[in-house]
C-alpha cells in the first residue's frame, strides 16, 4: 500500500504490547523514503498538510474506500486528495472502456509524471461540481483551468502522454458541458 503511494519502506521495527488478560498487540514503526517524482512535491509542501493527506489516503486504502494502485501516488506527487484520486481513477476506467489503448497503470504513471496537469484536472472536477461555487465563479474558474491545461499540454513532449492527458481533459470537459447540474 505504501509503495503504491510513492513511498518505500526501508526499515521496520515491530514492538509488542501486552495487556491484562493475556491480550497482545503490535506496533509497526516504519522508516520510509519518498520515491521518484514525488520528492519535488514533498520538498515544496508544508509537512503537516501533506502528512495529513498521506494519512487520509492510507486510511482510505486500509478501510477499503480506495483501491491500492499507482494512482495513489498522485497524493504525494501532485497533492491530489484521495477522494479526487478516486475520481481520476474512475475517469481512467471510463476511458479504458471507451477504447483508450493504454493500461490503467500506464495512465496513472502519466499523471504522476505530469503532476501539475493532474492537479489541474482534479481542480477542474472540483470547480465544476463544488455546490458552493457561484455560477459566475464556476465559469471563470473553468475558463482559467482550461487555459492553464491547454498551456501545460503544449509542454508535453511524448505523444502517448499527450494523447492520454487530452483524453482525460476531454472526458472531464464533456462532463462539465453536458451535466444536468449546469448553471
Amino acid at each position: 500500500m505504501l509503495e503504491n503511494m510513492g513511498l518505500k519502506v526501508i526499515a521496520e521495527r515491530p514492538y509488542g504490547l501486552e495487556f491484562a488478560g493475556g491480550r497482545r498487540a503490535w506496533i509497526q514503526d516504519l522508516e520510509l523514503n519518498i520515491q521518484g517524482s514525488a520528492i519535488g512535491k514533498f520538498a515544496n509542501s508544508k509537512f503537516e498538510t501533506l502528512a495529513g493527506e498521506i494519512k487520509s489516503s492510507f486510511t482510505a486504502v486500509w478501510t477499503g474506500l480506495m483501491d491500492s494502485d499507482s494512482f495513489n501516488q498522485l497524493t504525494l506527487a501532485a497533492g491530489v486528495p484521495w477522494r479526487l484520486v478516486v475520481v481520476l481513477r474512475a475517469y481512467c476506467r471510463y476511458l479504458l472502456q471507451a477504447g483508450l489503448p493504454f493500461s490503467q497503470g500506464y495512465i496513472a504513471q502519466v499523471l504522476v509524471n505530469n503532476p501539475a496537469l493532474a492537479r489541474d484536472l482534479a481542480d477542474l472536477f472540483v470547480t465544476r461540481f463544488e455546490p458552493e461555487v457561484t455560477p459566475t465563479a464556476r465559469r471563470s474558474g473553468i475558463a482559467r483551468l482550461d487555459a492553464r491545461i491547454r498551456s501545460r499540454l503544449e509542454e508535453v513532449t511524448r505523444s502517448d502522454e499527450d494523447r492520454i492527458l487530452r483524453a482525460l481533459w476531454s472526458a472531464l470537459s464533456a462532463t462539465v458541458r453536458t451535466n444536468a447540474y449546469q448553471p
